[in-house]
């Protein structure tokens, strides 16, 4: 029996800057990052520290806790074999999904590139942010985005994955990086057994990207799961 690690999250899951991926282009404000997510990336190394068979990181650049969610649910989940590891990401971000089966990402950063460089989305479809993108995004974060609702519905769809697999029969753990996650502040309403906050460290350093965490900063982060996982 072959023993799977599923790993979820965003850019900082499938190890985007890292030395296997990053290829550097000056035409590109960040670059570009290969189809594949890095062997250096902490799911890798959390597989490596737990004697996985298999380590399948389905994480993808850019991705809202929202898409996270569906990644999650459109995966069929063995749970004789499998272990599923989520690092929920920054809970501003948000997707809308269309009857035709696209979809639509708002991150706050986007709202920088107003010179119509180029980002990455899980090294695969560069996506341009146009004059036109940059507007849709403004108009998000200034008329419908607000902290606790966007809090608010990260605890539902962190809730309902936690409930979804624990039904399944499957082994289950939630991270979040974001030190905006406020516990304490919504004490009555979110259950912080469900979800631990684990950050990346900066005095671990950057990637060649100069934005996400580095080598040492995933192997650092895997072992921290690792504890974790095994005190649970």
């Amino acid at each position: 029996m072959q023993t799977r690690l599923l790993a979820y999250g965003c850019s900082n899951t499938f190890g985007e800057g890292l030395d296997d991926v990053w290829h550097h282009d000056p035409n590109l404000k960040y670059g570009s990052n290969s189809m594949n997510p890095s062997r250096y990336a902490w799911p890798r190394e959390l597989g490596k520290l737990m004697n996985f068979d298999e380590v399948h990181n389905h994480a993808e650049g850019g991705a809202s806790n929202k898409k996270i969610w569906l990644n999650i649910l459109q995966t069929k989940i063995d749970p004789i074999t499998d272990t599923v590891v989520v690092q929920w990401t920054f809970v501003a971000r948000w997707t809308i999904f269309y009857d035709d089966g696209s979809s639509e990402r708002f991150l706050p950063n986007d709202i920088d590139n107003k010179e119509g460089k180029m980002r990455m989305s899980k090294g695969m479809a560069l996506q341009k942010i146009k004059d036109e993108k940059t507007n849709r995004t403004e108009a998000w974060y200034g008329n419908f985005h607000s902290d606790i609702d966007a809090i608010l519905d990260t605890y539902c769809r962190i809730s309902h994955i936690k409930h979804y697999l624990d039904n399944k029969g499957v082994r289950n753990f939630h991270f979040i990086n974001d030190k905006r996650w406020a516990w304490q502040s919504d004490s009555q309403l979110i259950d912080p057994k469900i979800c631990k906050c684990l950050l990346f460290k900066k005095e671990h350093g950057v990637a060649l990207d100069g934005m996400h965490p580095s080598r040492k900063a995933h192997k650092k982060y895997a072992q921290a799961i690792y504890e974790h996982m095994r005190s649970s």
